[in-house]
This record gives structure tokens, sequence and C-alpha cells, in this order.
């Protein structure tokens, strides 16, 4: 028997793990989403959804055209992409600024209704069926890469506390105005990640379906093939030789 199956799923408590019958969702798209929300618990049926939900760390990222660009993204305010629903037609995170403060604007997932989204028609697979093996291995290599040289020492991808609030894919960084080092040339990708404390209870927004978190501070990341440039909020970029990196040797490229 597999976990989960269409009548089962792997349930635990004090006693330890069993099998139940109230673990999935329903209807089938409620399922959908919980398993995208668990780094797509499957991933052929469903993208992972983890950075859309403060739920688990993503593990396949998709970048934030694939998740849905929210009418109040910075991106979208200030008119460098046009606002749009993601695969699931829900929107991605982003950081946002309240009365002085910062907040990682995201859904919520006990709010998000996969099934509404379904009989309006917004769901749209065409979001990420372009995406083959090869991309998502890029995508999860440069995440590891990425959390191997931000703080925490010792951080992995499965349980890291920074959540990926922003993911952007370069198609030549020589062509991009977010180049900050003569070195990135060739694809690439932009990553931002906010360290998060789960602890903290989110806040309400005028929009039921999403949420406010706090966080600390930003991580900003520029990544090609062969380099990784990072700093915290304003401070001045490290790079790092992704060769190097691969090695498990924290050292600044040369």
């Amino acid at each position: 028997m597999v976990d989960p199956g269409w009548d089962v799923s792997l349930t635990s408590d004090d006693q330890g793990l069993y099998l139940s019958a109230y673990g999935l969702g329903s209807p089938f798209p409620e399922d959908a989403k919980l398993c995208a929300a668990l780094n797509s618990f499957w991933p052929a049926v469903a993208p992972d959804a983890g950075r859309t939900f403060d739920y688990s760390p993503t593990a396949i990222p998709m970048m934030d055209s694939e998740l849905g660009y929210h009418p109040n993204h910075p991106s979208v305010r200030s008119g460098f992409v046009e606002s749009s629903r993601g695969w699931d037609g829900e929107y991605g995170p982003f950081v946002e600024v309240v009365a002085g403060r910062r907040f990682i604007n995201a859904a919520s997932i006990r709010r998000s209704d996969y099934v509404t989204n379904a009989l309006r028609q917004r769901i749209d697979i065409r979001k990420t069926s372009g995406v083959d093996s090869q991309e998502l291995i890029r995508r999860m290599e440069a995440l590891r890469f990425a959390i191997t040289v931000l703080p925490p020492p010792g951080d992995h991808v499965s349980n890291t506390k920074l959540w990926l609030v922003q993911a952007e894919s370069i198609d030549e960084w020589r062509q991009d105005p977010r180049r900050v080092d003569a070195a990135l040339i060739g694809r690439g990708l932009v990553y931002v990640f906010a360290k998060y404390n789960n602890r903290q209870t989110p806040k309400r927004t005028s929009d039921l379906t999403r949420l406010r978190y706090t966080f600390e501070h930003l991580f900003e990341c520029r990544i090609s093939d062969t380099i990784i440039l990072t700093r915290k909020e304003t401070r001045a970029w490290k790079k790092f030789d992704i060769e190097k990196v691969k090695l498990g040797h924290r050292i600044l490229a040369a």
C-alpha cells in the first residue's frame, strides 16, 4: 500500500504512525492542494506550492510567474510585470509594507479554495507545462547552493526557516538590470529569502484568502552556473564559487 492512497493516508499521534481514512482532502482539488503544499507530494500531479502557503519549506521551487503575481506585488506596482493568477488560481507570496512595517503576504491554506478555482476555470496547467526535469533540477540545485551559503551554517532545504518569497528566472544575465557583478553571465536565477519565525501568529488582511506574516530580515541571491552572490538586506554582496560550494566549502570566489 502506498501513501497516500485514494482512501487512506498516513497519520500520527503520541503512539506512533498509522493509516487513517480522514487525512486526505475532499473533493480531489482540495487533496491536490494539500499534496502541492507538501513539497509536491504528488510531483506528477501537482507542482510544489510550498512557497505559496506557510506550510513547509519548498523543495522544487516554482517561479513567481508560475505561482501568480498579486495586484499588490512590488513588481506589479512598479509596472515590471502584470498581475496574473498562478497555476492553481492563487497568487504567490510577496513582501509588502503596511504602516511602515514589512510583512510576507501569502495565501491562507485554510481559506484557499481549489474547488472554487477549478469551477471558475482559474486552474491553468499551461503555467507549468513547459517546465521539464532539467529545469527543475537547475532550480533545485540553485536552492541547495543558496541554503548552503546563507546563515545559519549547516542549514538544509528540508528544514530551513528561510521562506523563498521571490523566485525569478533569468534568460541572460548580461541583459538583465538586476545584474550586480560582471561575473554573472548566461542563464540564472534570482532568489529572495525571508528569515521567518513560524511561532508567530499571522495577521489577517482585508482579503479573507490572504494572511500577513512577520519576518526578521531578507536575504537576496543572484545565481548563475558558476557563482552565487548573496547579501543580507542592503549590505555588501558576498560572492561564492559554485564548484567550491558543491564540495561543501563556504569559500569566497576569487
